[in-house]
């Protein structure tokens, strides 16, 4: 009877571990959604921006000169209030990967925004309106993308 009951404890603690390492995972998991929705809804955030500041100012921020692009900060968008929104406290580094504008369409014509999730370097994203974007292929991104599948798809 004794031999029973202990089969029947140990039986029931390796479920009970079973059981949490599940939760766990399902928790992670969870969290990671959670995190992910939160950068792109600030990345369609930070494009308004964008979009704000090139009508306002005839052009995109640029990589170089009077309105160069931050990518610590976010300004000139953060400092000139097109963009409040906590988007670097989601980042990896608590920045933004890269920026450029490529001016092969003209000064301020173009931009693209590369940024990484804290913690899961798998999580990317990308903010575009260029054909120069990292991994674009040459083709023209505009708004808020995600790297899925091995390509950009809009988020």
């Amino acid at each position: 009877m004794r031999a029973r009951v202990a089969i029947d404890l140990v039986l029931s603690a390796a479920l009970l571990g079973v059981a949490g390492l599940a939760a766990r995972d399902l928790i992670a998991a969870a969290d990671l959604d959670v995190r992910r929705r939160a950068v792109e809804r600030e990345a369609r955030a930070l494009n308004d921006a964008f979009d704000a500041f090139r009508r306002r100012t005839g052009a995109f921020p640029d990589g170089r000169g009077e309105d160069r692009f931050d990518p610590a900060t976010l300004d000139p968008l953060r400092v000139r209030g097109y963009y409040d929104g906590p988007l670097l406290e989601h980042l990896a580094g608590g920045r933004v990967d890269g920026y450029d504008s490529p001016d092969d369409r003209g000064t301020g014509r173009e931009f693209w925004v590369e940024m990484t999730l804290d913690g899961d370097s798998a999580s990317r994203w990308i903010i575009a309106h260029s054909d120069d974007a990292p991994s674009g292929g040459g083709v023209w991104l505009e708004g808020v993308y995600a790297w899925r599948h091995g390509r950009w798809e809009p988020r």
